[in-house]
Protein backbone atom coordinates (compact mmCIF):
# COMPACT_ATOMS: atom_id res chain seq x y z
CA UNK A 1 0.00 0.00 0.00
CA UNK A 2 2.91 2.02 0.15
CA UNK A 3 3.47 2.99 -3.14
CA UNK A 4 -0.05 2.55 -4.59
CA UNK A 5 -1.66 4.72 -6.45
CA UNK A 6 -5.50 5.77 -5.77
CA UNK A 7 -7.02 7.02 -9.17
CA UNK A 8 -10.18 8.66 -9.28
CA UNK A 9 -12.63 6.32 -9.35
CA UNK A 10 -11.06 4.67 -5.82
CA UNK A 11 -13.35 3.81 -3.22
CA UNK A 12 -11.11 2.18 -0.39
CA UNK A 13 -12.47 3.08 3.07
CA UNK A 14 -11.46 2.96 6.65
CA UNK A 15 -14.02 -0.57 6.93
CA UNK A 16 -12.02 -2.21 4.05
CA UNK A 17 -8.85 -1.96 6.03
CA UNK A 18 -8.77 -5.87 8.04
CA UNK A 19 -9.37 -4.74 11.90
CA UNK A 20 -8.54 -1.24 11.16
CA UNK A 21 -5.15 -1.83 11.16
CA UNK A 22 -2.52 -2.30 8.03
CA UNK A 23 0.00 -4.78 7.65
CA UNK A 24 3.38 -2.87 8.93
CA UNK A 25 1.40 -2.28 12.12
CA UNK A 26 1.89 -6.10 13.21
CA UNK A 27 5.84 -6.49 13.46
CA UNK A 28 5.20 -10.55 13.14
CA UNK A 29 3.19 -10.94 9.72
CA UNK A 30 4.88 -7.92 8.79
CA UNK A 31 8.50 -9.79 9.05
CA UNK A 32 6.84 -12.99 7.80
CA UNK A 33 5.48 -11.16 4.48
CA UNK A 34 9.62 -9.25 4.53
CA UNK A 35 11.24 -12.79 4.34
CA UNK A 36 8.30 -14.69 1.91
CA UNK A 37 9.08 -11.54 -0.27
CA UNK A 38 12.66 -11.67 -0.29
CA UNK A 39 12.62 -15.73 -1.08
CA UNK A 40 9.69 -15.65 -3.82
CA UNK A 41 10.78 -11.68 -5.09
CA UNK A 42 13.40 -10.54 -7.76
CA UNK A 43 16.41 -12.80 -7.41
CA UNK A 44 19.85 -10.72 -6.64
CA UNK A 45 18.26 -7.30 -5.39
CA UNK A 46 19.86 -6.45 -2.12
CA UNK A 47 17.24 -5.87 0.09
CA UNK A 48 17.50 -6.49 3.62
CA UNK A 49 14.23 -7.27 5.81
CA UNK A 50 15.36 -6.28 8.78
CA UNK A 51 16.21 -2.68 7.62
CA UNK A 52 12.52 -2.83 6.22
CA UNK A 53 11.20 -4.15 9.58
CA UNK A 54 13.35 -1.08 11.24
CA UNK A 55 11.48 1.41 8.81
CA UNK A 56 7.85 0.17 9.25
CA UNK A 57 6.69 2.97 11.19
CA UNK A 58 7.89 5.49 8.97
CA UNK A 59 6.04 3.75 5.82
CA UNK A 60 2.85 3.33 8.10
CA UNK A 61 3.20 6.96 8.94
CA UNK A 62 3.58 7.84 5.74
CA UNK A 63 0.03 5.26 4.40
CA UNK A 64 -1.91 6.80 6.82
CA UNK A 65 -0.81 10.61 6.01
CA UNK A 66 -1.53 9.19 2.54
CA UNK A 67 -4.80 8.33 3.28
CA UNK A 68 -6.29 11.00 5.47
CA UNK A 69 -5.11 13.12 2.07
CA UNK A 70 -6.96 10.93 0.19
CA UNK A 71 -9.93 10.51 2.40
CA UNK A 72 -10.41 14.57 2.71
CA UNK A 73 -10.28 15.14 -1.33
CA UNK A 74 -13.22 12.41 -1.63
CA UNK A 75 -14.99 13.94 1.34
CA UNK A 76 -14.81 11.31 3.63
CA UNK A 77 -14.04 13.74 6.53
CA UNK A 78 -14.32 10.87 9.68
CA UNK A 79 -11.93 8.85 7.72
CA UNK A 80 -9.47 11.10 6.90
CA UNK A 81 -9.49 12.66 10.48
CA UNK A 82 -9.19 9.17 11.50
CA UNK A 83 -6.39 8.00 9.61
CA UNK A 84 -4.29 11.72 10.48
CA UNK A 85 -4.96 10.23 13.88
CA UNK A 86 -3.58 6.88 13.06
CA UNK A 87 -0.48 8.78 11.74
CA UNK A 88 0.14 10.85 14.60
CA UNK A 89 0.09 7.93 17.00
CA UNK A 90 2.46 5.76 15.16
CA UNK A 91 4.90 8.80 14.77
CA UNK A 92 4.58 7.97 18.29
CA UNK A 93 5.57 4.57 18.30
CA UNK A 94 8.31 5.72 15.33
CA UNK A 95 10.11 7.94 18.05
CA UNK A 96 10.31 4.93 20.89
CA UNK A 97 11.58 2.80 17.95
CA UNK A 98 14.11 5.86 16.91
CA UNK A 99 15.00 5.46 20.75
CA UNK A 100 15.39 2.43 21.33
CA UNK A 101 17.59 1.64 17.85
CA UNK A 102 20.31 4.55 18.88
CA UNK A 103 20.17 2.83 22.83
CA UNK A 104 21.18 -0.54 20.93
CA UNK A 105 23.36 0.62 18.06
CA UNK A 106 25.58 2.93 20.41
CA UNK A 107 27.51 2.75 23.40
CA UNK A 108 26.58 6.37 24.17
CA UNK A 109 23.67 8.55 23.43
CA UNK A 110 24.33 12.09 24.49
CA UNK A 111 21.70 13.71 27.20
CA UNK A 112 20.15 16.43 24.70
CA UNK A 113 19.04 13.57 22.19
CA UNK A 114 17.45 11.35 24.65
CA UNK A 115 15.62 14.39 26.23
CA UNK A 116 14.71 15.83 22.84
CA UNK A 117 13.08 12.53 21.90
CA UNK A 118 11.73 11.70 24.74
CA UNK A 119 10.22 15.24 25.06
CA UNK A 120 8.66 14.59 21.76
CA UNK A 121 6.99 11.50 22.71
CA UNK A 122 5.71 12.76 26.08
CA UNK A 123 4.02 15.95 24.19
CA UNK A 124 2.48 13.21 21.70
CA UNK A 125 0.71 11.26 24.55
CA UNK A 126 0.10 14.69 26.25
CA UNK A 127 -1.82 15.65 22.89
CA UNK A 128 -3.73 12.22 22.25
CA UNK A 129 -4.90 11.80 25.89
CA UNK A 130 -6.25 15.96 26.02
CA UNK A 131 -7.53 16.09 22.93
CA UNK A 132 -7.02 13.29 20.25
CA UNK A 133 -4.24 15.40 18.69
CA UNK A 134 -6.93 18.25 18.39
CA UNK A 135 -9.37 15.73 16.60
CA UNK A 136 -11.84 15.08 19.37
CA UNK A 137 -14.32 17.28 21.12
CA UNK A 138 -15.37 15.10 24.18
CA UNK A 139 -11.66 14.56 25.49
CA UNK A 140 -10.93 18.59 25.19
CA UNK A 141 -13.97 19.23 27.05
CA UNK A 142 -13.46 16.43 29.92
CA UNK A 143 -10.24 18.42 30.09
CA UNK A 144 -11.77 21.70 30.82
CA UNK A 145 -14.28 19.86 33.23
CA UNK A 146 -11.78 18.01 35.06
CA UNK A 147 -9.00 21.44 35.27
CA UNK A 148 -12.13 23.46 36.82
CA UNK A 149 -12.84 20.43 39.36
CA UNK A 150 -9.17 20.01 40.03
CA UNK A 151 -8.64 23.94 40.83
CA UNK A 152 -11.62 24.08 42.94
CA UNK A 153 -10.65 21.36 45.10
CA UNK A 154 -6.84 23.08 45.45
CA UNK A 155 -8.79 26.24 46.34
CA UNK A 156 -11.26 24.52 48.83
CA UNK A 157 -8.14 23.07 51.17
CA UNK A 158 -5.80 25.71 50.22
CA UNK A 159 -8.33 28.82 51.02
CA UNK A 160 -9.99 26.84 54.04
CA UNK A 161 -13.44 27.29 52.71
CA UNK A 162 -16.32 26.28 54.37
CA UNK A 163 -18.11 26.07 51.23
CA UNK A 164 -17.45 23.37 48.29
CA UNK A 165 -19.61 26.11 45.66
CA UNK A 166 -17.65 28.60 46.63
CA UNK A 167 -14.41 26.92 45.43
CA UNK A 168 -16.18 25.68 42.74
CA UNK A 169 -17.51 29.87 41.67
CA UNK A 170 -13.68 31.01 42.55
CA UNK A 171 -12.17 28.44 40.45
CA UNK A 172 -14.68 28.85 37.49
CA UNK A 173 -13.92 33.19 38.26
CA UNK A 174 -10.32 32.08 37.00
CA UNK A 175 -10.91 29.88 34.15
CA UNK A 176 -12.42 33.05 32.92
CA UNK A 177 -9.54 35.73 33.93
CA UNK A 178 -11.76 36.94 36.49
CA UNK A 179 -9.98 37.80 40.21
CA UNK A 180 -12.05 37.08 43.09
CA UNK A 181 -11.88 38.94 46.20
CA UNK A 182 -11.05 35.16 48.09
CA UNK A 183 -7.81 35.62 45.81
CA UNK A 184 -6.66 38.77 47.22
CA UNK A 185 -3.84 38.61 50.06
CA UNK A 186 -3.18 35.05 49.69
CA UNK A 187 0.24 33.57 50.17
CA UNK A 188 2.43 33.59 46.81
CA UNK A 189 1.88 29.92 46.24
CA UNK A 190 -2.28 30.55 46.03
CA UNK A 191 -1.07 33.45 43.59
CA UNK A 192 0.72 30.89 41.75
CA UNK A 193 -1.53 28.56 41.57
CA UNK A 194 -4.41 31.12 40.01
CA UNK A 195 -1.76 32.06 37.70
CA UNK A 196 -1.26 28.74 36.29
CA UNK A 197 -5.05 28.16 36.54
CA UNK A 198 -5.43 30.91 33.84
CA UNK A 199 -2.79 29.97 31.38
CA UNK A 200 -3.66 26.65 31.43
CA UNK A 201 -7.13 27.46 31.27
CA UNK A 202 -6.53 29.81 28.30
CA UNK A 203 -4.74 26.89 26.46
CA UNK A 204 -7.64 24.91 26.79
CA UNK A 205 -10.17 27.50 25.53
CA UNK A 206 -8.30 28.14 22.89
CA UNK A 207 -7.67 24.56 21.96
CA UNK A 208 -11.46 23.85 22.23
CA UNK A 209 -12.26 26.82 19.78
CA UNK A 210 -10.12 24.88 17.28
CA UNK A 211 -11.45 21.89 17.84
CA UNK A 212 -14.88 22.97 17.47
CA UNK A 213 -14.28 25.43 14.44
CA UNK A 214 -12.27 22.43 12.77
CA UNK A 215 -16.10 20.15 13.38
CA UNK A 216 -17.71 22.92 11.99
CA UNK A 217 -15.69 23.22 8.60
CA UNK A 218 -16.08 19.62 8.31
CA UNK A 219 -19.86 19.67 8.56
Amino acid sequence: MHYTYFSEGATIRKENLKDERILQQDEDSYRDFLEYSKESGIKGRDWKPEESLNDRFTDAEDIFRYLSGFWLTKGYMQDSNWAYVQAKRIERERLKNELEIKKKNSNYISYYTKFKISFQIFLSYLADILCKYGESLTRITRTLFATFLLFAIIYYFALSLTSIYQALWISFQRMVTINPEELTNVPNRIQFISLLQTIISILLIGLLGFILGNKIRHQ
